[in-house]
């Protein structure tokens, strides 16, 4: 019986024990009727064998980003990333529903939800991404959202000023002479 409706046969099994799973805040009650081997049968029970609640599930899932491969020690990469995240929700959660997330900055992705514990992005466009996060459970218990930036920066620096080749100073008097101003650039990371 569930939640004080009728008993329902939940199944037959030759085994002595047997695994129900309810849903989270529900009260089951249950009897049991066993037969032998000649064809006898015990008479159903007048009130249930046991009851039992199972609790709610207040808890959130929690989401985990992981950027591969990782920034370096300035936080950013000079290659493509991909983005792991992968939810949980303990071991007396209903269960992942889904994963919701979504990107803004160099390599923007709309609100997208995915009925799925674990989702893999590619993110291949320079500049800095600001990825947000979060997973709910089937009792709706949201996470509160995470963020993950990933910086990407592919373009090598740029150093300008140098002299031309085969430019050469003449007479050597000893004497120094400004040739040159150089000049490092790099647009995104910085140098």
């Amino acid at each position: 019986s569930e939640d004080g409706g009728p008993f329902q046969l939940s199944g037959t099994t030759p085994a002595t024990s047997e695994t129900f799973s309810g849903l989270h805040g529900s009260t089951y009650a249950f009897y049991t009727v066993a037969n032998d081997r000649a064809g006898n049968m015990e008479d159903p029970p007048a009130v249930a064998d046991a009851t039992t609640l199972i609790l709610p599930d207040t808890a959130p899932p929690v989401t985990t980003a992981t950027a591969n491969p990782p920034a370096n020690t300035h936080g950013w990469n000079n290659t493509n990333v991909t983005v792991n995240l992968g939810a949980t929700d303990g071991p007396d959660g209903s269960g992942v529903q889904e994963i919701m997330y979504s990107a803004s900055g160099a390599q923007a992705i709309a609100s997208t939800t995915v009925a799925a514990e674990f989702v893999s992005l590619n993110f291949t466009t320079e500049g800095v991404t600001t990825l947000t996060y979060f997973a709910r459970d089937f009792s709706r218990n949201e996470e509160a959202a995470g963020t993950l930036i990933v910086r990407i920066d592919k373009t090598l620096p740029v150093i300008s000023g140098l002299p031309a080749l085969g430019c050469s100073l003449w007479p050597p008097n000893h004497e120094l002479v400004q040739v040159a101003t150089v000049i490092a650039r790099d647009g995104l990371s910085g140098l």
